[in-house]
């Protein structure tokens, strides 16, 4: 009987020391995505165009594209951001030297980079250099980070992007931050 009440007395004290972490306040771990051994993301709305660096270079968003496209029966959004200014985005083939495309579904929602999933094809952020000519280019891709498309409407895509490729020992410092409205264009 005694080794009965103290399997009932841990049991008690197992249950409310596991409700007292799930507590709001109960945990000290941050709650931010990406805090499990990488750099925290934070959440998306940043109230300033999208900004950083690619290979070590300043680069920001001054216009872009969305273009559908359809994978294996399901409808996917690839963006391209640039750092330049086109009159017709839509009919522009190419765009800027250095640019960021993001590769999300054709839906509102978050979609966060998975690191511990190396074949995720979507979603993805992709920083592209393309100074060295169009057949070659230089591609780093985001290891983390979290892609919000936040309207689809009136033609528009309305969005915010937050990006790393976090091994820049060879390439210099490579990342994106931001806000960034796009028209969604016909394929």
């Amino acid at each position: 009987m005694k080794c009965s009440n103290n399997i009932v007395k841990w049991l008690i004290c197992l249950i409310f020391c596991g409700l007292t972490s799930c507590s709001p306040g109960g945990s000290s771990e941050p709650k931010t995505p990406g805090a499990n051994n990488q750099e925290s993301v934070e959440k998306p709305g940043y109230h300033h165009s999208a900004e950083g660096f690619i290979g070590g270079r300043a680069w920001r968003y001054v216009q872009g594209k969305a273009t559908p496209f359809r994978r294996n029966n399901k409808n996917y959004l690839e963006v391209r951001l640039w750092n330049q200014d086109y009159n017709s985005p839509c009919t522009e083939p190419m765009g800027s030297a250095y640019q960021v495309r993001i590769y999300v579904s054709y839906s509102e929602g978050s979609w966060k980079i998975d690191p511990l999933d190396p074949f995720s094809l979507i979603p993805t952020i992709i920083f592209s250099d393309y100074t060295t000519g169009v057949n070659s280019r230089s591609n780093l891709i985001a290891d983390i980070g979290l892609i919000t498309v936040s309207s689809l409407k009136h033609g528009r895509l309305v969005g915010s992007v937050v990006g790393q490729f976090t091994d820049s020992n060879n390439v210099g410092r490579t990342e994106v931050k931001g806000d960034f409205e796009v028209p969604v264009c016909a394929p």
